[in-house]
């Protein structure tokens, strides 16, 4: 296989195309089944969080540990950033609602650097939040040079389910079918290894990943045997 970068609506519109493409970090939509071939789960990712301002953080968001995103998105004072075509999750998806493109109080960014570009706007002050995952934007911030320049704060909907699954996707036509049975098949060993689990750990802070050996233990393993 060949190794490609590609904006997420690029990789959308390739897979709707039918093209031999496949990527490796899906989430499911039901949009997206009408087009992709879904492998059975092989990781997990935790639910998006509020990324803030550090330096705004307290003015705006107070010190709350969690806020409902349902309630801050009708605020019109409050610029939220996103990333074109991508989903954060079925809860956080139901939330921002099949409008979320006409919506004046959501601003979106697109191509390879959207969260560099986001993380910039929030600092300059052109949004006041944006939602991402606990183990990307510290990566990111610190590729910037603006390390420990932004905070988190959960979303209250949605934390009792807060494990999303990943899926590997390829186009919905036989040659899509034909790849996802090989890959399920290098799942159903790979998965049970301890060198699969310690990818998946590596991006996450130390003080989950006894959470989420559990997880998948729970939720992906035991659905094998």
């Amino acid at each position: 296989h060949v190794h490609l970068e590609a904006t997420m609506p690029r990789i959308l519109q390739l897979m709707k195309q039918g093209e031999n493409v496949c990527y490796a970090g899906f989430f499911k939509t039901p949009e997206r089944e009408k087009f992709v071939v879904f492998s059975t789960p092989n990781l997990f990712n935790y639910m998006g969080v509020l990324v803030v301002s550090k330096e705004s953080k307290s003015s705006l968001f107070g010190n709350k540990k969690e806020l409902p995103l349902s309630t801050l998105i009708n605020q019109p004072s409050l610029k939220l950033g996103l990333t074109m075509g991508r989903s954060y999750g079925t809860v956080i998806d139901k939330i921002l609602g099949e409008d979320k493109d006409n919506s004046q109080n959501i601003i979106f960014r697109s191509g390879d650097d959207s969260l560099t570009g986001l993380l910039e706007m929030l600092a300059n002050g052109r949004i006041q939040y944006t939602i991402g995952f606990p183990w990307e934007f510290p990566y990111v911030a610190k590729q910037m040079g603006r390390e420990n320049q932004f905070s988190s704060i959960y979303i209250k909907e949605g934390k009792e389910t807060r494990w999303i699954k990943n899926y590997i996707g390829c186009p919905k036509n036989a040659w899509g079918r034909e790849v996802i049975g090989k890959i399920n098949n290098v799942l159903a060993s790979t998965m049970l290894k301890e060198e699969h689990m310690h990818c998946q750990l590596k991006w996450f802070p130390e003080e989950i990943h006894d959470d989420i050996r559990k997880a998948v233990k729970r939720h992906l393993l035991e659905k094998k045997k």
